[in-house]
């Protein structure tokens, strides 16, 4: 009888030390993305993490998000709020590939930079890598498909 008393003690305090250890962890609940569709994130070089999603980019520092929107009256503003791709490059620049082109952040002011495809086209960037030799391979949806950024411009 004494033993079976020694059993439950112990397996009350084992649920109660692992119930307590499990509420130790930090939850993100999903509210706190600007929208529940994340299409993709990468970490840059910061320990920022970066997550493209259907209404606007977000960047977790560890403790709190910022959201990113398109502001029409603001050129400085993301191109726009469907984010499909972020790319972090091996010089520590942040790509951002949307439904309608591709920015990149400026890190010192927080703003986006905005570059133009040929012939004004204006395609879901869907993918983005670096070649070996440095320069960005760009791959979209509809038009053309394949575009190189060469000496800041993009080309197909």
């Amino acid at each position: 009888m004494r033993m079976r008393k020694i059993r439950i003690l112990l397996s009350v305090l084992l649920i109660g030390l692992m119930t307590a250890v499990g509420q130790t962890g930090y939850y993100i609940p999903s509210e706190r993305f600007s929208s529940g569709l994340i299409n993709d994130l990468c970490q840059d070089q910061y320990g920022y993490m970066w997550i493209a999603t259907d209404y606007g980019l977000n960047k977790f520092d560890g403790y709190r998000f910022t959201t990113y929107l398109n502001h029409e009256q603001d050129t400085t503003t993301i191109g726009n709020n469907v984010v499909d791709y972020v790319f972090c490059d091996r010089d520590g620049q942040l790509w951002v590939g949307t439904s309608r082109g591709l920015d990149r952040f400026d890190y010192a002011t927080g703003q986006f930079i905005h570059y133009p495809f040929p012939r004004d086209r204006q395609p879901r960037v869907t993918k983005i890598t670096q070649l070996k030799d440095g320069r960005l391979m760009v791959a979209t949806s509809g038009y053309r498909g394949l575009y190189f950024m060469e000496n800041g411009q993009l080309e197909d």
